[in-house]
């Protein structure tokens, strides 16, 4: 061992390397966080309570809403606005669609879909003309479908026919007089 240790300067330097392999001695709120200013230090279980947060889901605030209706108890779908899973329409149910309509391109392919009613008199085909929200380079592919099944609508269809490119008849066949809703879609460039 070197002897220049061994007067004060030496035995502080030494001490002072010795420390630097040590920890601190811990001192709470110095040097050492505490848990809601109790100490972390010493043995035993620290209890956390309160903290701001609830188990009462009543007690909480911005509790989540359906249709501007707090959900709070047991809501029914009707209590919420909104259809049960599970249910059935009848044709008093449906409004009318006249003028629905809207266009999809996907590539170089255009879609466009919409639905009509016609008020239908007995025993006739009946059409009416709709424009297109957009205008095809050729004739479009036509489909059309019955929005309300009754006995008496027989059949919908919808053609191209010598309009122009942005105009199609929908059309149907109806046994009595009312009113029938129509869905239809064309495809094409």
């Amino acid at each position: 061992m070197s002897t220049e240790y061994l007067d004060k300067t030496g035995l502080t330097y030494l001490w002072g390397k010795i420390k630097s392999k040590f920890q601190e001695k811990l001192v709470s709120g110095i040097n050492i966080k505490t848990i809601n200013n109790q100490s972390v230090l010493g043995s035993g279980n620290i209890s956390i309570s309160g903290g701001g947060g609830t188990s009462d889901y009543d007690q909480l605030s911005n509790r989540p809403q359906v249709n501007s209706v707090t959900l709070t108890g047991n809501k029914s779908s009707a209590d919420l606005g909104v259809a049960d899973a599970s249910h059935t329409h009848t044709t008093d149910d449906i409004s009318d669609v006249s003028g629905v309509s809207g266009h999809v391109q996907i590539g170089d392919i255009h879609i466009c879909y919409g639905a009509v009613t016609i008020s239908a008199t007995a025993n006739t085909y009946q059409e009416t003309q709709v424009t297109l929200p957009y205008t095809y380079s050729s004739n479009p592919v036509c489909v059309a479908s019955l929005g309300n099944r009754a006995a008496a609508a027989r059949t919908a269809y919808a053609t191209q026919g010598s309009l122009a490119g942005n105009k199609i008849y929908v059309g149907c066949y109806s046994t009595s007089a009312r009113d029938i809703y129509i869905s239809w879609m064309t495809i094409g460039a």
